[in-house]
């Protein structure tokens, strides 16, 4: 194991403020030792501030973080053990990736064998094994990032705090780093804490998620949990359903689905819930095509009363209706969730 240290963190009733904006309100958290939780929401929600604050790099106005059970309040940021890794990585550019690497055990005056060591193992764990000798200005972005957090675990910290890592990334190259990453967290094995406005990379990182808005946590829990219940619309709408559907939409479309729903239940669809499909069972009108992506060609279309208007795509093999069109229409049960 490359690092088997773990750590429990606990936030209770952490609140910051600066000046007259709270920008974190009475926030808990918990993370249990080597899990991989994601803070998810939007720019300017808190989600950064409240990371810093268990870093020690921003004092709350209340509350508390402890970690392992002691009280972090006056232990200073440099000896809580957590190791915060910014988007930009913040690597020295006259030194080689292997240097970068090394930088925390020399600091504490390893001995030369067990930094070479340790600074090999650490770059084959993010797949640049053969990279010790470069200079990161030679390196891609998500290199330079891999590099960076081979450094961040050579400081054996007992919590890894994630700021935005993939969010200076292109898209193309954020998702395949975000399995690296990962695996590379799994494999490390360290209580790790991940912020991120992007619900797709939390999905891949995470095994918990806690949803923040305007500096409160709204939902949390584990990630298929969240992901298949959003507490109410605007959850829904932020983990990227198309829209809600209430009263005898939302109750003709559970029934279709074969999902129970409670009376007067509301119900969150992505477009990828409604399919056309010859031998769908609901009738529909083409009212226009939304839009045209790598994956899906998006319709708004006019379902039979009493469901109305729908975000759907074209089904695979279907070909495009124009306006106006009649077509046929199958729901995918897995792309709905029931709100509350």
């Amino acid at each position: 194991m490359v690092n088997p240290v773990k750590a429990q963190v606990d936030v209770e009733q952490l609140t910051v403020s600066f000046g007259a904006k709270r920008a974190v309100a009475e926030v808990n958290v918990s993370v249990a030792p080597g899990e991989v939780t994601a803070i998810l929401g939007p720019s300017g929600c808190g989600k950064s501030t409240l990371l810093r604050a268990i870093a020690g790099l921003t004092e709350p106005s209340s509350g508390a973080v402890f970690i392992d059970g002691a009280d972090q309040r006056p232990i200073p940021a440099h000896r809580r053990g957590c190791v915060l890794l910014f988007q930009d990585g913040q690597l020295f550019d006259h030194r080689s990736v292997a240097e970068n690497v090394g930088y925390a055990l020399k600091l504490r005056r390893a001995p030369r064998e067990q930094v070479r060591v340790r600074v090999a193992e650490l770059l084959e764990l993010v797949g640049l094994g053969d990279m010790a000798d470069r200079a990161p200005a030679t390196l891609s972005g998500g290199e330079r990032q891999r590099v960076a957090l081979a450094r961040a675990l050579a400081a054996e910290p007992r919590v890894l705090l994630l700021d935005e890592p993939l969010s200076a990334l292109d898209r193309e190259l954020r998702t395949r780093l975000a399995d690296d990453l990962a695996r590379i967290v799994r494999d490390a094995g360290i209580t790790t804490i991940v912020v991120t406005h992007d619900h797709d990379e939390a999905f891949v990182l995470a095994d918990n998620v806690m949803l923040m808005r305007e500096g409160k946590i709204v939902q949390s829990g584990p990630l298929a949990e969240v992901w298949g219940g959003p507490k109410d619309e605007w959850v829904a709408g932020f983990l990227g359903y198309d829209q809600v559907l209430d009263g005898g939409a939302a109750a003709a479309v559970a029934r279709a689905a074969r999902l129970v729903l409670e009376p007067g239940g509301q119900l969150a669809a992505r477009a990828s819930a409604f399919v056309t499909d010859a031998s769908g069972e609901l009738a529909a009108r083409m009212n226009r095509v939304r839009r045209v992506s790598a994956t899906h060609v998006a319709l708004d279309l006019e379902l039979d009363d009493p469901i109305g208007a729908v975000a759907a795509v074209v089904g695979r093999g279907e070909a495009v209706p124009r306006a106006g069109d009649d077509v046929q229409v199958a729901i995918d049960a897995a792309q709905l969730a029931p709100i509350g």
